[in-house]
């Protein structure tokens, strides 16, 4: 799935200049053009399978949402970081989210025969891997794009965030930000951490929680710019 900086380069462009994303008109935001780009890729790389004679690898592409974990362990939801940078995502940035979405969606398939498609269905499918113990807790980057998978499903399920980039002295980091404030989920850390703690936990709850503790620190007004 690696492309060459001449194909990176074509496939974002185009996304940023085209007049139909999936028939809605332009991209509107930067989850629009994550999941543009990432079809996009996996039907160049499908084609190039079949007219190289190649196995066929069948990968899921689909649109991305987020995750969820409030701020950084150590700063509760809604507190400010010091010298904490936000930003949108650029090139780099949003290949690395798709190819992390992409790479959960090859290993549900490998491991269930299933597809992720960004619904709430996909939360269901990364528990039964979870379950399955088909993903050592040393295997960080599978769990962090399973984290991105199940951010994805929030992003879909909720419209007003979209991916953002958090970038401090730690590094930069995918978040999920609501409109333009500074309330932020960091989906790719929030399955890791968990497994790697062995601390026990059922997806679609944590998904539930986040969603509830969102609304009701939106309702108290944190993060408002």
């Amino acid at each position: 799935m690696k492309l060459s900086r001449a194909e990176k380069q074509a496939l974002f462009l185009s996304v940023k200049t085209s007049s139909a994303v999936e028939g809605s008109g332009t991209p509107k935001t930067t989850d629009d053009l994550v999941r543009y780009w990432t079809k996009r890729v996996v039907a160049q790389k499908d084609a190039q399978c079949r007219s190289s004679g190649g196995a066929q690898a069948r990968i899921v592409a689909a649109a991305l949402g987020s995750g969820y974990n409030l701020l950084p362990s150590a700063h509760p939801p809604g507190d400010s970081v010091p010298d904490q940078k936000i930003e949108s995502p650029n090139e780099k940035d949003i290949e690395n989210i798709a190819m992390g979405v992409v790479h959960a969606g090859q290993v549900i398939e490998q491991a269930l025969g299933e597809d992720l498609d960004g619904s709430l269905k996909d939360l269901s499918l990364i528990q039964r891997v979870l379950d399955q113990g088909v993903v050592e807790p040393e295997a960080t980057y599978t769990l962090q794009a399973l984290g991105l998978a199940f951010g994805r499903a929030f992003l879909n399920e909720f419209p007003d965030y979209d991916w953002w980039m958090v970038e401090d002295e730690h590094g930069r980091d995918p978040a999920i930000r609501y409109k333009e404030t500074s309330l932020l989920v960091f989906p790719m850390t929030m399955i890791s951490k968990r497994v790697e703690d062995g601390e026990p936990f059922d997806v679609g709850e944590l998904f539930d929680g986040l969603a509830k503790q969102l609304d009701e620190l939106i309702e108290e007004g944190v993060g408002d710019t």
